[in-house]
């Protein structure tokens, strides 16, 4: 973990985070998600770096990447005020993406500690976030305090309806 910067992210950051977006979802989620679906997402890179970078000039939600002085960004948090009607008072991690090669070297600790910092001096003390069902990530979201609440939702991902399961921190000081 030599060298890697955690900072706010900037609107030229914006194809980065798009590009680890994509490799992310390739590399974390081929046992979750149909392969040809995920062979086909550089297709939507333009999509997705515009929705990238209207996220970053909006400013509704917080966003910080993980750098690699000779890598580039190599992971990236997004969190905003909670937008489920009962989780409004919390703190709604909305993604957490990092590259294979640069998971278990605490990078998304610190990418998770920087967002709950950011908050620290708000009302909101809780936060949650939602995880497709056999996501090897929730293994770290536990091991940061995170419990499941018994809550789940349906998704639809590449015309495939998948589960997603509800964590929860009552405390975002990670200590």
């Amino acid at each position: 973990m030599t060298n890697i910067i955690i900072r706010k992210a900037t609107l030229e950051d914006s194809a980065e985070i798009t590009n680890v977006h994509i490799n992310s979802w390739k590399e974390s989620y081929y046992n979750l998600i149909p392969k040809d679906y995920l062979d086909n997402l550089h297709l939507s890179f333009h999509q997705k770096y515009l929705i990238w970078k209207s996220v970053l000039i909006k400013k509704e939600q917080v966003v910080y990447v993980a750098q690699c002085p000779f890598n580039g960004i190599i992971g990236f948090i997004s969190a905003s005020n909670g937008r489920d009607l009962d989780f409004k008072d919390h703190i709604e991690i909305r993604c957490l993406y990092l590259l294979q090669k640069y998971q278990g070297q605490k990078v998304g600790f610190l990418l998770l500690q920087s967002c709950f910092n950011y908050y620290s001096e708000s009302n909101l003390k809780k936060a949650y976030l939602w995880v497709l069902k056999n996501n090897p990530s929730i293994l770290f979201y536990k091991k940061t305090g995170a419990q499941f609440t018994g809550k789940t939702i349906e998704a639809k991902i590449a015309n495939k309806i998948t589960l997603e399961f509800h964590y929860l921190w009552n405390d975002i000081s990670l200590t």
